[in-house]
């Protein structure tokens, strides 16, 4: 794995910078946009193990799909469901805990236009 982001506003830009790639890349927004955050988010930490990318893939869309589960609405806050599963991959693999993600979260909603 390369170097990873450590503070909260790198994480924040890390993945700000993953969204706007993504939404450019299939220029527009889609509802199914998080299933990319995963393989972005392996491509950023440079993680080539498949083993770990299917556990970061697997943890990161079953927690958009819980989500969905509790509140089917939330699937039209495409940028949030993406930013979510792209910081979601780290989690499992022990690079961002829940804590931190909820930080990097609530720093990206008071300093960024999503």
């Amino acid at each position: 794995m390369t170097m990873h982001p450590k503070a909260t506003d790198e994480w924040a830009e890390d993945a700000v910078e993953a969204l706007r790639y993504a939404l450019q890349t299939i220029k527009g927004k889609r509802e199914d946009l998080y299933e990319l955050a995963p393989d972005l988010a392996a491509g950023n930490r440079n993680i080539q193990h498949d083993g770990d990318k299917e556990v970061g893939q697997r943890y990161a869309v079953n927690q958009r799909h819980s989500d969905f589960q509790i509140d089917p609405d939330c699937r039209k806050n495409v940028e949030i469901n993406f930013l979510l599963a792209y910081l979601d991959f780290h989690v499992p693999l022990g690079l961002l805990s829940e804590e931190q993600l909820h930080d990097v979260m609530n720093y990206i909603i008071d300093h960024h236009q999503i």
